[in-house]
């Protein structure tokens, strides 16, 4: 009895055993199925949650570049109001500042030995609306040589006013007012070789003459140099025409000259300020 007992209780044993066996692969796999079908439902929504990232960050991408370029602009708007500001405070400024303009009347021109002689007057004015400081004028005559071109000409004249402006060492009390006006009697004398003889018409032989004047000077709020300079021809009337040369071997007055100013008349610079003579000391 005891052995057929024992023998049933085995029996029960390995037909558990056996069931677990059977049935064991089969929850595994119904647990696997409903993990993947539990992962395809979410496939979908986890699809666009990743697609409405994509848009969210290429949105908020695009925002971003859109206010850099804003504040770009806005940056550089304010830069060109500030230069406007600037440039309309400069306009103002140099509204009321001085201008001084130069003029020549010339007396006389005749025969010298073997040259010629002249003599004429340069005018300076300052039409501005306030005091000029540290007025100094320079005036020169010049003859254009035999083998210089028109542009080394003009060359020779611009190298004059920066030698001009170099030597600048008028003193600050020596002032112009608005609407006053300045007188430089000059002459000169040309004589061979300076003096280029050339014949412009038949049988009359004259020069190429240049006037030159510079006036440097200062302005208030300002602390460039300022300088006005102004070249003319000089010439003469012949049967009320313009003749740009003055004759040789002949004398001519006032009423017989002319200066016809070249370039384009008056002309204006500004340069660094220079050092005052307290400060070269």
């Amino acid at each position: 009895m005891a052995n057929q007992s024992n023998d049933r209780e085995q029996g029960k044993i390995e037909g558990q055993r056996l069931h677990v066996s059977i049935v064991q692969p089969d929850e595994y796999k119904e647990r696997d199925l409903r993990a993947q079908e539990t992962l395809a439902g979410w496939a979908m929504p986890m699809f666009l949650a990743a697609v409405a990232s994509v848009i969210i960050t290429a949105i908020g991408t695009f925002l971003i570049l859109k206010q850099v370029q804003l504040t770009r602009t806005a940056v550089q708007d304010t830069a060109k109001a500030t230069n406007a500001v600037l440039e309309g405070n400069d306009l103002t400024r140099r509204a009321h500042r001085p201008w001084i303009t130069l003029d020549l009347t010339p007396h006389f021109s005749g025969p010298y030995h073997d040259g010629l002689h002249m003599k004429f007057d340069f005018h300076f004015e300052n039409v501005g609306p306030t005091l000029a400081t540290g007025v100094s004028t320079k005036t020169a005559l010049l003859c254009q040589r035999v083998d210089e071109t028109p542009l080394a000409f003009r060359t020779r004249m611009s190298e004059l006013i920066e030698m001009w402006k170099s030597a600048y060492g008028a003193p600050d009390n020596h002032c112009l007012a608005p609407k006053a006006v300045g007188t430089v009697p000059f002459w000169e004398t040309f004589m061979p070789p300076d003096l280029i003889v050339k014949e412009f018409l038949a049988g009359h032989l004259g020069a190429d003459i240049i006037a030159m004047a510079a006036v440097f000077y200062k302005a208030a709020d300002i602390e460039a140099l300022q300088c006005s300079w102004r070249v003319w021809t000089l010439g003469h009337m012949d049967r009320r025409n313009f003749i740009a040369f003055i004759p040789i071997g002949r004398s001519l007055r006032e009423e017989d000259l002319v200066a016809q100013p070249l370039l384009a008349g008056l002309m204006h610079h500004e340069y660094p300020s220079l050092p005052s003579d307290h400060d070269r000391a």
